[in-house]
């Protein structure tokens, strides 16, 4: 039986929502999101930049970072569309080229443009990112230059830090 939310109208079945909410403080953004779903609106969020959409695939305690370090970049949701924002403003576009399901982690392939470390303008980056998921929310976010060494994560179940 679907039902929707009275204070937001957000869909779900049961005790499971099927799209995420996107106002953060709704009395439904604790209820889990059916995880199938995820792959095609983490596609969407990253291709069309809205940070408000990216933001309620987020966990709270979301943890974005790179493989190597010991303590990752950002400690949480705000922290997370706080830097996808500036990198945003500084001109970054991310196309997705590939998702993968790996257990319960995403594999994702981005061609990013306009990166501002880039040496010229056009240069495109392909970067891999790898998304552990939890109750149809992202739970961290790690950061890998070669696909084989995102999917080994992912498949490995190792997909965030031990801080």
């Amino acid at each position: 039986m679907e039902c929707n939310c009275a204070e937001c109208g957000c869909v779900g079945r049961g005790e499971v929502r099927l799209e995420p909410c996107a106002n953060l403080t709704c009395c439904c953004s604790s209820t889990p999101v059916h995880a199938p779903d995820v792959a095609s609106r983490v596609r969407r969020a990253f291709e069309s930049g809205d940070l408000q959409a990216f933001g309620a695939l987020l966990a709270p305690h979301a943890q974005w970072g790179a493989p190597e370090q010991t303590v990752p970049t950002c400690q949480n949701r705000q922290q997370i569309l706080d830097w996808y924002q500036l990198a945003y403003d500084a001109g970054a576009r991310a196309t997705v080229t590939d998702v993968e399901t790996h257990g319960g982690n995403l594999v994702v392939g981005l061609q990013v443009t306009g990166a501002p470390r880039a040496k010229k303008k056009d240069q495109v980056h392909v970067r891999w990112q790898v998304l552990g998921l939890a109750d149809g929310l992202v739970t961290s976010i790690c950061g890998f230059e070669r696909k084989g060494d995102a999917v080994a994560s992912a498949r490995s179940g190792r997909t965030g830090w031990s801080s």
